[in-house]
């Protein structure tokens, strides 16, 4: 039914007439219209302040919405387990409720609803949990048939954050904690609401879920929507904010005018970090020959030119390596020198997946 009524709907609107349908009238994002999309997934990447999570936790509200309310790690959950952390703190003095986490067990916090002194008025009406991606696995026999909706803020890693093991692959193991058989007794499938600012496009979800691509598309488009109705996928892109350009004018940006700066580029811009398409052209494999394949991808040596491919296409019998750590160390200790074409710019690829998996495959191996 949701496929189905995606695929009736008007998905022509794109550039600055459809941004004004991602905000409300103050400036910030408007949740309820991104969910009203009936989509599974929803990825909502946009620069700092400009509401994303203050906007999830007031629909959850409005709506009465049960919900998990999940950060990457375990420590960001704990950190945000305190009074004064919280990511309800905010809406709380605004909306005149107490939104509280309680420590359940070691790995989750339950959402309640206090009284003045931070008493839980009905210990057996949970609003929401808190939990954490790097820790979900441990709730084993956990019972999430009363949540409908899931917030992952901060989905995308910081440079200097470390990842998670095989972190797409807990994601979907997550959801499938969550949603269970839902779908198959008749109900929807949980909403999933994913919120980050633009650090890295080549982030582990986007990465797992083949998602690079479109979005660096959207990007060259000056697309804010992308909705893909056969996977449950909509990608909402925060540009033009009106939060973002008064920003923009305060102390911490003033600061960043007249310099090449990234954090500027990423919080005000909502332009992804090393995100540029350099190096990426079509080329003619006839005239290259497969040197070794890596996960996904295949790297070629030109015939006659000291130049280098990298494809997402396989072809000939080489070394193959998968990307678990004892493969990576081998494959940096054989092709050293790949690295170092790829810094002397002697190094094209097909696409930005390609870029991006390649940079992430030897910053790994080297501890990058």
């Amino acid at each position: 039914m949701i496929v189905q009524s995606l695929h009736n709907e008007d998905l022509s609107f794109k550039g600055k007439n459809y941004t004004k349908k991602l905000y409300e009238k103050s400036g910030y994002v408007d949740i309820n219209y991104i969910l009203s999309k009936g989509l599974p997934f929803n990825f909502v990447v946009g620069g700092r302040g400009t509401g994303k999570t203050y906007g999830g936790i007031k629909w959850m509200h409005k709506h009465d919405g049960r919900f998990i309310f999940m950060r990457r790690t375990q420590t960001q959950i704990d950190l945000l387990s305190s009074e004064t952390m919280s990511p309800f703190k905010k809406y709380n003095s605004d909306a005149g409720i107490n939104w509280q986490p309680k420590t359940v067990n070691r790995y989750v916090k339950g959402v309640f609803n206090c009284d003045s002194d931070n008493k839980i008025i009905n210990p057996n009406e949970t609003i929401g949990i808190m939990a954490a991606l790097s820790t979900f696995s441990n709730l084993r026999g956990f019972d999430a048939s009363d949540m409908d909706f899931i917030i992952f803020d901060e989905f995308i890693p910081e440079r200097h954050e470390s990842l998670i093991k095989h972190e797409d692959t807990a994601f979907l193991n997550m959801y499938e904690t969550v949603n269970r058989n839902r779908e198959l007794e008749g109900f929807p499938p949980v909403q999933c609401l994913c919120l980050a600012n633009a650090n890295n496009i080549a982030n582990p979800l986007f990465m797992g879920l083949n998602l690079i691509e479109i979005v660096y598309k959207m990007y060259e488009k000056g697309l804010d929507v992308q909705i893909i109705p056969e996977r449950g996928v909509g990608i909402f892109v925060l540009k033009d904010s009106i939060i973002s350009e008064k920003k923009s004018h305060t102390a911490l940006y003033e600061l960043t005018n007249n310099i090449n700066s990234e954090f500027k580029a990423m919080a005000i811009n909502n332009q992804f970090v090393r995100s540029d398409g350099k190096f990426i052209k079509s080329a003619n494999l006839k005239e290259y020959k497969p040197i070794v394949t890596i996960g996904d991808i295949t790297i070629y040596g030109h015939k006659s030119e000291r130049r280098m491919y990298v494809s997402m296409h396989r072809s000939g019998s080489v070394p193959e390596f998968s990307t678990e750590q004892s493969n990576l160390w081998q494959f940096r200790a054989s092709y050293l020198d790949l690295w170092k074409v790829y810094m002397q710019g002697n190094m094209y690829f097909e696409n930005l997946t390609a870029k991006v998996t390649f940079e992430t495959v030897f910053k790994t191996s080297f501890g990058g």
